[in-house]
């Protein structure tokens, strides 16, 4: 077997166009895949959202769908059908996308809250219960959500519940204008259905194992831990909040520190790998009472907490 930690270090080199060579937007993919966990990718229209998706399932694999929503879409399109079979004369169950590894939705705040609502058993447990049956769901199933930030006409905001079941907030912004014009002139980018098909797997099943196994048992210094405890508690006793981090949080935070420690070539956790990743990992976590506190407003504040524990 290939060096684990070089096989991410390739992934990365072949991902990166897909994503304008943004090493932090790629490495927060790789971090959401080592920690089997979901993402969603907020951004404008048009930035490749969907694309990205495309590109990072096809370098690790994974069967893909995606799903379009609309405001009519029912659990039933996404997750099963009952169909009746005249030769058995009972009633087939037809699997519908979400049984996929990989399942992007597209659009997500576009769909109703009751087809909101049938994710959330899924991307907790893994599994979904079908007539008091539950079927499990692929091994690292994952799902990559995206959703425009600047328009609300028939949308439906996501529920608190879901949105702590989605490990991180990617968001890409638009290429730098070297970027932008290695596009405009590379041929590549004018055929991308073509350049993704031509993609090849980077990341085996067993790497993938193997590698989440080796983040699980990076080390972290008892003394961090409690540093990242006491910055959880300060968001329960603080009055701008009222939305405080989780439990879940606190477990994700730990392990996709454990993640970038990993994609660093350290088997040991230092207080950087908690800087890197905390405001894409805890932004969608909290909410202040200040309606009118814009999303530069909220960084700011948890960065500057964020140093007051640590140091």
């Amino acid at each position: 077997m290939k060096d684990v930690t070089g096989v991410f270090a390739e992934f990365e080199n072949q991902f990166l166009p897909y994503v304008y060579w943004k090493r932090d937007v790629s490495r927060l993919f790789q971090i959401a895949l080592l920690i089997k966990w979901h993402i969603i990718i907020e951004d404008f229209p048009w930035i490749g959202k969907t694309t990205i998706a495309k590109a990072f399932s096809k370098l690790i694999w994974f069967d893909f769908s995606r799903i379009q929503w609309t405001s009519d879409t029912l659990p039933q399109d996404i997750i099963w059908w009952e169909v009746y079979d005249f030769s058995s004369k009972a009633f087939d169950i037809r699997k519908w996308p979400i049984f996929k590894q990989l399942v992007l939705i597209d659009e997500i705040n576009r769909m109703h809250p009751k087809t909101q609502s049938a994710f959330l058993q899924c991307m907790e447990e893994k599994r979904i219960s079908i007539s008091w049956i539950e079927y499990e769901l692929p091994d690292n199933h994952m799902i990559i959500a995206t959703q425009n930030p600047v328009e609300y006409s028939w949308t439906f905001p996501l529920p608190e519940a879901q949105k702590d079941r989605f490990s991180c907030v990617i968001r890409i912004w638009y290429p730098s204008s070297i970027v932008q014009r290695e596009i405009i002139l590379d041929s590549k980018f004018e055929n991308l259905n073509e350049w993704i098909d031509s993609l090849n797997q980077v990341l085996d099943t067993d790497e993938l194992r193997n590698a989440q196994n080796m983040v699980s048992k990076v080390y972290i210094k008892d003394e961090l831990v409690d540093k990242i405890l006491k910055f959880a508690d300060w968001s329960r006793n603080e009055e701008l909040l009222y939305y405080w981090i989780s439990p879940r949080w606190l477990n994700i935070l730990i392990m996709a520190m454990k993640a970038n420690a990993f994609l660093e070539w350290r088997d040991y956790v230092i207080p950087e790998d908690w800087r890197e990743i905390l405001i894409s990992f805890l932004y969608h976590r909290v909410l202040v009472r200040d309606e009118l506190s814009s999303k530069a407003k909220i960084s700011e504040m948890l960065t500057q907490k964020y140093s007051e524990f640590l140091w």
